[in-house]
């Protein structure tokens, strides 16, 4: 299954991304987890900074993984999660330079 995580603004402001969060969707990625993600320029609905899909084998799965986010823990964002019925994915359709795999995940 797919879930949209989904970063929201805190009460106390717009969520801030550190550089801890790259090193956790690295982390995702290696572990073939993470399918998408990014900030958006245009959100979606109020207060939505990034988000990103994972394949998770159920919700309490990728709610787990929302809340290990270190943006999440640091109090920096609140995440919602959504299963997401992805029907299909076109791999060619994506910039050669945004595709990454396990392999291209350096280790830090």
């Amino acid at each position: 299954m797919y879930f949209l995580v989904q970063l929201h603004d805190t009460p106390d402001g717009p969520a801030v991304f550190g550089p801890d969060h790259e090193p956790f969707i690295d982390e995702l990625i290696a572990a073939n987890v993470a399918l998408i993600g990014g900030p958006f320029d245009d959100p979606p609905g109020a207060g939505v900074r990034a988000a990103y899909v994972l394949r998770c084998a159920t919700f309490d799965e990728a709610r787990a993984i929302a809340e290990r986010d270190p943006t999440v823990t640091a109090g920096r964002a609140i995440p919602s999660v959504h299963a997401w019925h992805i029907l299909a994915i076109n791999p060619a359709a994506a910039d050669a330079n945004l595709v990454f795999t396990p392999d291209d995940i350096k280790p830090r």
